[in-house]
């Protein structure tokens, strides 16, 4: 380096937004950007056809945006495969070269498929992403669908009773028709509930909206919830009209067997919806613990996790908090007296 710094000369350079201490020699310079190697940066530099001992702040602006060129578009000058930093792409199985920006945006795209990682594995999509995870589903959703054919069913064909002495018929539960008309609704309705959320398990991988997915598994255990509810008020319901039956109503205990097994499967059902909601539950906060729910986005900036932060657009104003602001030169930097030799250790 000279003695007197020449009127032009640059001490700070941007360069792929990032900083370039000018008073370094080009090879070493442009290494702090992301992505430039010592090896690449020699690479650079000959196929730019610039000086080897040039200093960074002496180049021109052709001359940079040269050197940007050669850095963005290695295959253009032949640079060797084995140069580059992403070579035999998974995606394309190209050869390429990924700097600064490009590195920042690569690291957060990995670390978001980190937290997505668990859920995409079919842990909150209930495992449908194999055969075995249907499977396991199919079973856990068949034993209410089953519990709510009984229950119906045994109302439907043995719930209603008729006498010789009456033309009508009456509800075996206390002549009370609204025990009879409870137990066949709630269990027509649970029947296709359980079809209707079978086939969303089914569907739930190829639901790619994040908000709609947290939907599904939240109505998955209010629905599942509020199923284990019904059936504890038709279980307390049928029991208690079933207790202060009359045997005067029916002397040939007709349809007895089908009434209690009414009963007995409405309080099975309890238990298998309040399981379903429990299992629906874990599901979410499988979920809500990955990106995929999460709604609380780490800037990668306040990732600990992350070797580098990406780069903060200067702001025009002052910057009180020291975290951004524009880049002062040092005042020494524009004395135009010289300053006599300083030794420069790099």
């Amino acid at each position: 380096m000279s003695l007197v710094v020449p009127e032009k000369f640059q001490h700070i350079l941007r360069v792929l937004n990032t900083n370039i201490e000018g008073r370094r020699k080009t090879a070493f310079a442009i290494t702090a950007v992301k992505g430039v190697g010592r090896r690449y940066a020699r690479v650079v530099q000959e196929k730019a056809d610039m000086d080897l001992t040039e200093r960074a702040g002496a180049l021109t602006e052709e001359e940079v945006e040269r050197v940007v060129t050669v850095m963005q578009n290695p295959r253009q000058d032949k640079t060797p495969d084995w140069f580059l930093n992403r070579q035999k792409e998974v995606k394309d199985g190209k050869h390429s070269q990924v700097l600064a920006s490009g590195l920042d945006k690569l690291r957060e795209d990995l670390g978001r498929l980190k937290k997505v990682r668990p859920v995409e594995g079919g842990a909150t999509s209930g495992a449908f992403g194999s055969e075995a995870g249907t499977l396991r589903q199919l079973a856990v959703v068949a034993v209410p669908w089953l519990f709510s054919i009984v229950v119906f069913g045994s109302i439907v064909n043995e719930g209603y009773l008729n006498s010789s002495s009456e033309g009508e018929e009456f509800c075996i539960y206390n002549r009370n028709p609204s025990a009879c008309s409870y137990g066949v609704t709630v269990g027509v309705l649970a029947f296709l509930t359980c079809l209707l959320y079978l086939a969303l398990d089914v569907y739930f991988p190829q639901i790619s909206s994040v908000k709609d997915r947290k939907k599904a598994v939240l109505s998955d255990i209010g629905v599942s919830a509020f199923w284990a509810f019904l059936w504890f008020v038709g279980f307390c319901f049928l029991a208690n009209q079933w207790q202060v039956s009359k045997p005067k109503d029916n002397p040939l205990n007709e349809g007895t067997d089908a009434a209690r097994a009414a009963i007995a499967f409405s309080f099975f059902s309890i238990f298998t919806w309040a399981g379903q909601a429990v299992l629906a539950f874990q599901r979410y906060q499988i979920g809500a613990d990955s990106a995929l729910f999460s709604q609380d986005y780490m800037d990668p900036s306040q990732d600990s996790s992350m070797p580098y932060a990406p780069y903060v657009e200067p702001s025009a104003g002052p910057d009180p908090a020291g975290m951004g602001g524009t880049y002062q030169q040092p005042a020494s930097a524009f004395d135009a007296e010289p300053q006599g030799y300083q030794s420069q250790g790099y």
